[in-house]
């Protein structure tokens, strides 16, 4: 009778346990991506309903915050809208891109009836969500957009969501449920 086990029963309990571990691993990161999620929907409800009630109040939109002092797209403002730090970025810890439409800061210009948003909105097939080449009463458009980039942040290539980083001069941005290529998470107003 020999005592310890032979080279190929410690592999084979090698193999078994690094297969348990992967496995792990990947309900972890499951859990973590479902976690991400939830608080970048759950931040971007209240950073809505901020804005919401910073119109409601002012009159118009705040500026985003940006180096630029342009006042067209950037980061949440949020000490304008009584937000804590936290809420400049998403889930993933990736800033969240937030744009307003022309004249939409302008309080004279938003409280006319007739104002609608410049900011186009698609989905993956092209198809608008919002109409801003249409004669009134039937042209609309965003007022604002917020983006968060989702699990891959900035680093995709899918054509969709670079336009959705690139703030184009035609202010098209793409909304979609997540696909296996598309994870932008897209809020308008």
């Amino acid at each position: 009778m020999k005592n310890g086990y032979t080279l190929v029963e410690l592999s084979i309990s090698v193999s078994i346990m690094a297969m348990l571990a992967v496995g792990a691993l990947h309900i972890i990161d499951k859990k973590n991506s479902a976690n991400a999620l939830r608080d970048t929907l759950t931040k971007l409800d209240k950073i809505e309903l901020q804005l919401k009630q910073f119109k409601k109040h002012h009159g118009y939109y705040p500026c985003p915050t940006s180096d630029d002092n342009l006042c067209d797209s950037g980061m949440i403002p949020i000490k304008q809208l009584g937000l804590p730090k936290k809420y400049l970025t998403d889930g993933w810890h990736t800033p969240f891109m937030y744009r307003i439409a022309t004249n939409a800061n302008n309080p004279n210009i938003v409280k006319l009836s007739h104002f609608r948003g410049n900011i186009s909105i698609v989905d993956l097939h092209g198809t608008p969500k919002t109409y801003t080449h249409m004669p009134p009463p039937y042209h609309y458009g965003a007022e604002y957009v917020i983006i968060s980039y989702g699990k891959n942040g900035l680093n995709s290539s899918n054509l969709a969501e670079v336009a959705n980083q690139t703030h184009d001069p035609f202010r098209t941005y793409t909304q979609s449920g997540p696909t296996s290529v598309f994870d932008d998470i897209v809020r308008f107003y």
